[in-house]
């Protein structure tokens, strides 16, 4: 479900998702505590891999949609 979500909405959506569905359904972790590993997940994801080592990102399919999904979310 991982590799189908990075195709359709791309990588960096994708993360907080599976952070989130994670440690509250299986880890049953409070949104205290969920949230702000999301929102901090995904701001290092978008920092190391976009600015820092600059990885070109793979298409996605809402991002072939939709070019305007492109220019708010680099990985789409």
């Amino acid at each position: 479900f991982f590799l189908i979500s990075m195709a359709a909405i791309g990588l960096i959506p994708t993360v907080p998702v599976f952070i989130i569905a994670f440690m509250r359904i299986e880890a049953k972790e409070p949104w205290r505590i969920t949230l702000p590993m999301a929102i901090i997940m995904c701001i290092f994801i978008y920092l190391l891999f976009d600015k820092l080592l600059d990885v070109p990102w793979p298409g996605s399919f809402l991002g072939d949609i939709w070019p305007l999904w492109k220019e708010f979310i680099p990985s789409a």
